[in-house]
């Protein structure tokens, strides 16, 4: 049977080589969002061997798995099940991609699914929203000009150990006023990467003016796709937002990146509305699986 146990720093490389083989573009597959949630979700781990069995706990819906991979989806589902029968839990799966449904309804046919709009991860041709060309993105292209018209001397590079306080101190005054469970939550999360740079290998980006931090990035590459897990800009600056997009893509997208995911929106509608002006080719629908 199946044996878990809590997900720790030492399992790091092996759950990057797993989700660097698995194909997905949700951010769920990824070891960035993986280890930033882990206290949060007491995120644990079952290693086959051959495979990683990931499980989460959330206080609505309890226990929760990630689908195993098509090559060895049936085997795995069957492990969960036998598991979860004597766990006495149920039986039900996070971050489904669409086109893993068929599996499960083939496998389980009375199983039930569904979809919450606001954990949609936004994807983006890389190409379109590096190059910003058209009218289309012309409102990013004049907010990008104005920050270099306004502010002649910024500078952008990676993040250092050296960066860290200051980069903890803009997060904490950006999301002051945001004091809910997972504001709460995220504020732990982006403190941890911070302090952990040399554990979570992230690509990062700090944008500094006039020597004063104006933001900072965190993202990793998984495949085809750059998954940017962590985005803060003091909006005192204006236009750092998106000239803080624009340097980071420009440093990391590469010929083997062909899409970004930016992640959900949370149901924040300012964020939502920042996320659809850069025009995503794909809102990847994740679902839930109850079996």
């Amino acid at each position: 049977m199946l044996e878990f146990k809590k997900l720790g720093f030492e399992d790091f490389e092996n759950v990057r080589r797993y989700f660097d083989a698995c194909g997905q573009h949700s951010c769920d597959f990824t070891a960035g969002i993986t280890f930033m949630w882990r206290d949060f979700y007491d995120m644990r781990i079952a290693d086959t061997g051959d495979d990683i069995v990931f499980m989460l706990t959330d206080d609505d819906c309890g226990a929760a798995f990630l689908p195993p991979l098509k090559g060895s989806f049936d085997r795995i589902c069957k492990e969960i099940e036998e598991y979860c029968k004597t766990e006495g839990i149920k039986m039900q799966f996070y971050s489904v991609a669409k086109d893993m449904l068929g599996d499960f309804c083939r496998l389980y046919p009375d199983c039930v699914y569904y979809a919450e709009e606001q954990w949609s991860d936004y994807i983006y041709e890389a190409e379109k929203i590096l190059k910003l060309e058209g009218k289309k993105y012309a409102t990013q292209r004049n907010h990008i000009n104005k920050f270099r018209r306004l502010y002649d001397d910024f500078s952008f590079k990676e993040i250092t150990s050296a960066d860290v306080a200051e980069c903890i101190d803009l997060m904490q005054n950006r999301m002051a006023e945001k004091e809910d469970i997972l504001a709460t939550a995220e504020k732990e999360t982006v403190r941890d990467v911070l302090e952990n740079l040399d554990r979570y290998k992230m690509l990062t980006g700090i944008l500094r003016v006039n020597g004063e931090v104006a933001g900072f990035s965190c993202a990793e590459k998984v495949g085809d796709i750059l998954t940017v897990h962590i985005e803060k800009a003091d909006i005192r600056f204006d236009g750092a937002y998106p000239m803080l997009t624009h340097l980071f893509l420009e440093k990391y997208v590469d010929g083997d990146i062909k899409f970004v995911n930016r992640e959900d929106d949370s149901g924040d509608e300012g964020l939502r509305k920042s996320k659809l002006s850069y025009h995503p080719c794909e809102l990847l629908e994740k679902y839930f699986v109850e079996i």
